[in-house]
């Protein structure tokens, strides 16, 4: 009798004046992403090295290696899925919603700039949440939103294949067989060998999997919760661990570069963009980790790593996801502290607080102020705020409540 399913865990121009008889413009300041709002998926266009697309709540960006990011749509729709041909880069699907309505399948012809509707899909129009197109016959593509839907025609029609098994997170087809589709859902990761109909399972763990990817190569990448990223060969599906160091992120959707198969990209939950460039060892953010700027910080960083990076992960990405944790709801595990979870809710004093008398609720944040000074723990939060981004260190403490201090959409 298997055990009952554990769940995901919460899983976001300036006008100069007038000079002499010209008018100057300054230049428009350059976007980051932390300038983004939620993104929802990525992709790796075929033949373009380095360059990786964003599908967001205000469209479709293009982000470069260090960071920047510049709109490619002219419009603002809100992308929920998006895949790139591989056959003619220049193309890319998606699928969202617009202001007033969902998109059905809509396609750009010109590497993003335009789009317009290819079809509603199915009893649509859809607003699939992935989507995947075979890379050996791009006429082939799979959907799910309410249920799984294919086409056969290039997406111009649609017709409803099955409803999996459980809840999915992300689809996948077959770099061999374009009928082979993989789906990343609540209860682990599955296969399915007929276009969808009848499904199986791929993995011998039962937790959650919240991302399937295929490379032209053949290789399948997936993050299984309890597992981390993970990943095997088409040819024999020889599961091996590629890295387990997630703490509390999920990766929720992936892209290869096309230039480079040691070049990853994955965003997770928490509407981070990250890179690997030793195919999938170690991790970063893509433009580079922020870095403590301050001597209290670069000392509350030695700290950190001496009293807290034990339970709280490295760089603060919270607890590894564990047999326990995903089995025993009352288990609570170390959270992040960096601006992914809930610490830059809590105020400096809050968080000293904390540090220095323990947690009642959580008996395992001990109480350290028979080894630390206030002055320590001062210089440990300094250590995590370097790791917060803009929203959260403008909108630490109450203020995290207020309207513009909510999580991007």
């Amino acid at each position: 009798m298997r055990n009952q399913q554990p769940s995901i865990p919460s899983l976001c121009l300036g006008f100069g004046g007038l000079l002499a008889t010209a008018f100057w413009t300054a230049p428009a300041p350059a976007m980051t992403l932390d300038d983004l709002p939620r993104v929802h998926a990525i992709a790796a266009p075929a033949g373009q090295f380095g360059k990786l697309y964003l599908a967001t709540g205000a469209g479709l960006f293009v982000a470069a290696g260090d960071g920047s990011v510049a709109k490619v749509s002219k419009h603002s729709d809100r992308y929920l899925s998006l895949a790139a041909q591989a056959v003619e880069p220049e193309i890319l699907l998606a699928s969202g919603a617009s202001a007033s309505a969902n998109l059905g399948v809509v396609v750009s012809r010109d590497e993003g700039s335009t789009w317009k509707q290819l079809s509603a899909g199915a009893g649509g129009p859809v607003g699939f949440r992935t989507l995947a197109i075979s890379r050996t016959d791009p006429k082939i593509m799979y959907g799910q939103d309410e249920m799984l839907q294919a086409s056969s025609d290039g997406g111009v029609t649609w017709k409803p294949i099955s409803r999996v098994p459980a809840h999915v997170y992300n689809l996948a087809v077959s770099a061999r067989d374009p009928g082979t589709v993989y789906a990343a859902t609540q209860t682990g990761l599955l296969i399915s060998r007929d276009g969808g109909v009848r499904w199986r399972t791929l993995h011998e763990e039962d937790y959650p999997a919240t991302m399937v990817h295929v490379a032209s190569d053949g290789m399948v990448h997936a993050f299984v919760l309890g597992k981390g990223l993970i990943r095997a060969r088409e040819s024999d599906f020889d599961w091996k661990p590629v890295s387990a160091q997630f703490g509390e992120q999920a990766l929720v959707s992936f892209a290869v570069d096309r230039g480079d198969n040691h070049h990853l990209y994955a965003l997770n939950q928490f509407n981070r963009v990250l890179t690997s460039v030793d195919g999938g060892a170690t991790w970063q953010a893509l433009g580079g980790d922020r870095q403590p700027q301050t001597e209290a910080a670069r000392r509350g960083e030695t700290l950190y790593q001496t009293y807290c990076q034990a339970c709280h992960g490295a760089r603060g990405v919270g607890e590894n996801h564990s047999e326990r944790s995903l089995r025993d709801r009352r288990y609570i595990r170390a959270p992040a502290l960096d601006d992914s979870t809930h610490a830059w809710h809590h105020s400096d004093d809050n968080l000293a607080s904390t540090i220095l008398e323990g947690s009642k609720r959580a008996p395992r944040m001990r109480a350290f102020k028979d080894i630390l000074s206030r002055t320590d723990a001062l210089d440990i939060i300094a250590y995590m705020k370097s790791l917060w981004g803009p929203r959260a260190l403008a909108c630490q403490g109450a203020r995290h409540m207020d309207k513009d201090c909510q999580p991007p959409r």
